[in-house]
């Protein structure tokens, strides 16, 4: 500026509306406490998504219960904080980042949406999915099982602190439901391992009996040939005396 009047030449130096919104969010991120800066980030990242074009990341708004929770005391600090700079706009039951430039031209915010792409988006579609399970009163149908709970469990293990309480005990019920199914898959295994033992030692059973039969038929088909032949000899002898 000279004095009250911004000309063109200062607005250039200045780097023009982005150049000053990325200043101005750098300042507001550094004004956070130190201890408070992780979940600066993780409420910024949460905030944003990929659209149709991969290289392309827009705003989000959510509902505020899914971005701080109330026990979340940094998460509380860093969200006033970017509310306080206009970085976050926050409603009473919701919040989205203020300017969607800042996605594009906050170079911080811009290295944060670059690193682990796939995991946010193994992160984006866990939200959505424990969301609508808190919305169906906790369906267990709507549980995560196979390779969807599999992806999600192994890419939480190592950002277990971004997920919101209802992600968690989302994450929970499914790895409970799943070991619920696994033991059902195991005695059901079990149960049938035993009814086929059964099976086989009634065929054997049946088996020999049959073999057994056999073996009598075959000794009345002989002994029957035996009588014959001796019917057979004692007629011989009676024509042969008279």
């Amino acid at each position: 500026r000279e004095g009250r009047r911004l000309t063109l030449a200062g607005y250039r130096a200045a780097g023009g509306v982005n150049g000053a919104l990325s200043r101005l969010a750098e300042d507001g991120y550094a004004a956070i406490p130190a201890r408070a800066r992780p979940a600066a980030r993780r409420i910024l990242v949460r905030l944003c998504d990929t659209g149709e074009d991969a290289t392309i990341d827009v705003r989000r708004r959510l509902p505020l219960a899914d971005v701080v929770d109330d026990s979340d005391e940094d998460g509380r600090t860093a969200l006033d904080a970017l509310a306080e700079r206009r970085l976050l706009t926050v409603s009473e039951d919701s919040v989205e980042v203020a300017h969607e430039a800042l996605l594009r031209e906050w170079p911080r915010l811009r290295g944060w949406l670059e690193d682990d792409v796939e995991g946010r988006r193994v992160h984006r579609r866990l939200g959505d999915a424990a969301r609508s399970w808190e919305a169906d009163r906790r369906d267990p149908s709507a549980l995560y099982r196979g390779a969807r709970l599999e992806a999600a469990t192994s890419w939480a293990a190592s950002h277990g602190d971004t997920l919101n309480r209802v992600e968690l005990a989302f994450l929970d019920a499914s790895a409970h439901a799943a070991d619920q199914d696994r033991a059902e898959a195991e005695r059901r295994l079990v149960e049938r391992t035993r009814a086929n033992r059964r099976l086989r030692r009634s065929l054997a059973g049946v088996a020999l009996l049959l073999v057994a039969v056999m073996l009598a038929g075959a000794v009345a088909v002989r002994e029957g040939r035996r009588a014959d032949d001796r019917a057979d000899e004692s007629t011989r002898q009676c024509d042969q005396a008279r």
